[in-house]
């Protein structure tokens, strides 16, 4: 998960690093970020600012407040919305994913992005087998297809996606993940907890709290 920037709006000192970084008046109205209640992406991005922030305490949602107040009533739908807001400049900055913002820096979008400084998570893409399915044995040769060393150098090379895998390294032009600063997210925690902290930022954009 990253911050992006359009490279035209933004420069210099004024590059958000860090999470804080989106909650600086500046920048009030000119963040796109999608809606967690509909995104799977923006959930993640939410629960990775609660951990970021204190998820075992208030003061996660504190900052949740304060972003969300400077979103200033301006949430996007949709995931894919947040990166092409900002190419189109209808927006400043914005938090998505890393994958959605190379897409449309290769594509030659005025765009770039930061890791910020107090960490973000590493969420990978999941595959699974159904439980009785009729097929079980070509599932489990599909699943062993796609995480193949041919099909994870494939997306790392040719899509710019990182592989799951150890053994490939990461697409060029982005950071090793050694040198990227990762939140301690837990996947339990944010799966058991999800009902929750949809409700919560629910309350907080309606102004319940």
């Amino acid at each position: 998960m990253v911050i992006i920037y359009n490279t035209d709006l933004v420069t210099g000192d004024d590059i958000p690093t860090s999470w804080a970084d989106v909650t600086n008046p500046k920048w009030k109205g000119k963040i796109a970020m999608a809606s967690p209640v509909k995104s799977g992406s923006s959930y993640t991005i939410t629960a990775t600012l609660l951990t970021a922030f204190g998820k075992d305490t208030e003061a996660g949602y504190d900052f949740i407040k304060k972003f969300v107040a400077n979103l200033d009533g301006k949430i996007l739908g949709s995931s894919s919305g947040v990166p092409k807001g900002v190419v189109d400049k209808e927006y400043s900055i914005g938090l998505t994913l890393e994958k959605n913002a190379v897409k449309y820096k290769n594509a030659g979008g005025q765009i770039e992005m930061t890791y910020p400084s107090e960490g973000t998570s590493a969420v990978p893409d999941a595959a699974a087998l159904i439980k009785g399915a009729v097929n079980e044995e070509n599932a489990k040769l599909f699943l062993d297809y796609i995480v193949s060393k041919e099909v994870q150098t494939t997306l790392a090379t040719d899509f710019k996606i990182r592989a799951v895998r150890g053994d490939i390294a990461a697409p060029e032009g982005l950071l090793p993940l050694s040198d990227i600063k990762l939140v301690d997210y837990d996947f339990g925690w944010a799966s058991d907890n999800k009902k929750e902290i949809v409700r919560r930022w629910k309350n907080i954009v309606s102004g319940k709290e």
